[in-house]
């Protein structure tokens, strides 16, 4: 006999999940400014990429320069690089560089992530079409 599939979720459990949800968010957001109070560059950076997209804060492109600058001066090459991206782009402010932990790391000036598998070769080019009917050999 096969199993049942599970009942569908209902209001209250999608609000459950919601308010789970967004007090997780909260946790994080709340250790992220405690370790970027403490020094963390990664922190900081994180904190300043937070605030120029509004996730979780609101939007504030001074308090962002500010956790940018502050990661920079730590040497962290993404906040570098953000902050220059800012500097050449001020309408890049909403487009953050997200830090890859793996060997295929997103590209750190464009933050495009790299291909999931190599792009297809170039099929080969048509064979010529016939203009008379076929011969035989």
């Amino acid at each position: 006999m096969a199993p049942r599939p599970a009942p569908a979720p209902t209001e209250a459990d999608l609000a459950k999940i919601a308010a789970e949800k967004k007090a997780a968010d909260q946790r994080v957001l709340e250790f992220q400014i405690k370790r970027a109070e403490a020094g963390s560059p990664t922190a900081q950076y994180e904190l300043g990429i937070r605030y120029l997209t509004g996730k979780g804060v609101e939007k504030n492109p001074v308090d962002a320069r500010k956790w940018l600058e502050a990661s920079a001066k730590q040497d962290n090459v993404w906040a570098k690089r953000k902050l220059k991206e800012l500097d050449e782009h001020p309408e890049a402010t909403a487009k953050p560089v997200e830090v890859k932990t793996s060997a295929k790391a997103a590209d750190p000036v464009t933050g495009a992530a790299p291909p999931a598998v190599p792009p297809p070769a170039t099929p080969p080019p048509a064979p010529p079409a016939q203009t008379g009917p076929p011969t035989a050999q």
